[in-house]
């Protein structure tokens, strides 16, 4: 599965910091809130999901592009990992995935979509 992404670790994995991950994520929900309009399109447009993995040990779940929005404002209680961006699926995806010109402008697409979102939560979450 090729995965085009935003992802926020909330474990001490490699190093990392929960609680500074959780500020970056409410941030996060934050700048999406201001724009909310233009994310759900974003979302919707780019097919976007989310894979995220729960506390409670259990496998990957995943959500799909239509509920995405809500979910992301007000996720479950401590998952462990989110990940908000478009899985490509072998199968499913096969003409994007064998087509390095589609596979180009679908990673593009998502990457030019995410990167004033994550701009502003870099200079949000520095404050």
């Amino acid at each position: 599965m090729q995965e085009d992404d935003l992802g926020f670790e909330l474990t001490r994995k490699k190093g990392g910091d929960p609680t500074i991950v959780g500020l970056a994520y409410a941030c996060f929900t934050n700048v999406i809130r201001r724009g909310l309009e233009e994310f759900n399109r974003f979302v919707r447009d780019n097919l976007l999901e989310v894979e995220w993995f729960p506390a409670n040990g259990n496998d990957l779940e995943f959500v799909p592009t239509g509920r995405v929005v809500q979910w992301l404002l007000e996720p479950p209680p401590k998952p462990l990992w989110i990940f908000v961006g478009r899985l490509l699926r072998r199968g499913t995806d096969t003409m994007i995935l064998e087509n390095p010109v589609q596979l180009k402008h679908v990673i593009e697409s998502v990457f030019k979509g995410f990167r004033p979102i994550w701009e502003q939560t870099q200079i949000m979450a520095a404050l």
